[in-house]
């Protein structure tokens, strides 16, 4: 079985899906209890907006991008500095 893209590459079209749809977000990661910071960019052709509870689609925007708190069971492991609670 074939994808979109692979069908086209080679043709005139090939670029247009990405044109057309391929968007990037940053993820961005600052310890707090340490001199830690990370970004990575990564492209993406949809998004899965959490839509239960919003009362419109904005209100979905602002969920999916609000701060994370990284604690817990979901700590972050920053480079040199091992676990880290509230990154």
């Amino acid at each position: 079985m074939y994808n979109a893209i692979q069908l086209i590459s080679g043709t005139v079209v090939e670029g247009t899906i990405r044109q057309l749809f391929e968007g990037h977000h940053m993820t961005y990661i600052e310890c707090i209890n340490a001199d830690y910071k990370s970004t990575r960019k990564e492209s993406f052709y949809d998004l899965q907006l959490d839509v239960k509870g919003c009362r419109d689609v904005y209100a979905s925007f602002d969920k999916y991008v609000e701060v994370e708190r990284l604690e817990g069971d979901n700590k972050y492991h920053a480079e040199q500095h091992g676990l880290q609670v509230g990154c």
